[in-house]
């Protein structure tokens, strides 16, 4: 009998390590498989995004180089990437507190930089991506409203419209701030949600904000703090624009896959950067190097995940005892 006893709890033990193995398994999976997901929204770091290759873009700024950065990912057979502009070059801020960003009108200093000069022409010019011999170049402006913009008195009626990232049009739309796809190559590349190409830019995220408005930068309420005031572009690619192996990529065999155009911005802080460039790889340091900093947490199906194991595991120990 005390065999029959010593095996029948051997057993029921065996039961209750092989539930807990399989809770820890779930877990695992419920926590990490959904790490590397990303979210195009214009914001490096708001979500899962896992950049894993960087590359550092130099700017020449009235002959004093500043650092912008290049940044690459993929996942399920996805790629991505995001291209950050200096500070010094151009950033978000407008209305009064563009003075404190060194937006100062040197002829006039009473005159301050509006929001409109954020939407219309702010943009990159020329990204090439050779695509097997297929080139595809487009420009992408940093803000665009969905119609033609909505004033009153030259102030913009927020109510009225509907502002975002603007994509390119092959086109060539007369709107102001429609990008442009040259070549109309660029549906082939380019992922593709509702329609419209999957691509937005810092300013898209951040007139999401709480307490956004056109006439200053910057939020308020629950989202104040988080404005972002690096002009940052974000793309996704529905095919392996930059090859099968980013991860071992350099800045020459990038060329092959991407070629930098000039970067513009109106109004520029000094002058556009006709001599944009990539010089070489910046990880691991420069992929810590967030726009924003936000916590990770799992994901709501690994909570699920999480909320089933411990079920599980209350069972097994209730069965055991």
């Amino acid at each position: 009998m005390c065999s029959l006893c010593y095996l029948g709890n051997l057993m029921k033990n065996f039961t209750f390590v092989k539930n807990l193995l399989i809770t820890i398994s779930l877990l695992s999976v419920g926590l990490f498989a959904n790490a590397s997901d990303f979210k195009v929204d214009g914001c490096l770091g708001c979500g899962n995004d896992n950049y894993t290759v960087g590359f550092n873009v130099e700017f020449d700024i009235n002959g004093t180089p500043a650092n912008g950065f290049l940044y690459l990912g993929e996942t399920q057979g996805s790629q991505y990437m995001y291209f950050e502009m200096p500070l010094e070059f151009v950033d978000t801020a407008y209305g009064d507190e563009a003075l404190a960003h060194g937006w100062a009108n040197k002829k006039d200093p009473s005159k301050i930089r509006p929001f409109d000069k954020i939407i219309g022409s702010d943009r990159l010019i020329g990204f090439k991506f050779p695509n097997s011999g297929n080139e595809v170049k487009v420009d992408i402006d940093v803000l665009a409203c969905t119609e033609a913009c909505i004033q009153s008195k030259k102030a913009y009626k927020d109510s009225d419209n509907t502002y975002q990232s603007s994509g390119y049009q092959n086109t060539g739309g007369k709107s102001k701030s429609d990008g442009d796809d040259y070549n109309n190559n660029a549906d082939d590349i380019f992922a593709q949600q509702d329609g419209k190409a999957q691509i937005k830019t810092t300013m898209d995220y951040n007139v999401g904000l709480e307490g956004f408005n056109s006439l200053n930068s910057g939020a308020t309420g629950a989202d104040a703090g988080k404005w972002l005031y690096h002009y940052g572009f974000e793309f996704e690619f529905k095919t392996k624009v930059f090859g099968d192996d980013i991860a071992n990529l350099t800045k020459d065999t990038l060329a092959n896959y991407l070629v930098l155009g000039d970067s513009h911005a109106s109004s520029g802080k000094e002058v556009d950067s006709p001599d944009t460039h990539i010089t070489g790889r910046c990880d691991p340091d420069c992929l810590t190097t967030t726009t924003i900093t936000t916590t990770s947490i799992p994901e709501p199906t690994s909570w699920a995940i999480f909320a089933l194991g411990i079920v599980g595991l209350s069972l097994s120990r209730r069965q055991r005892n």
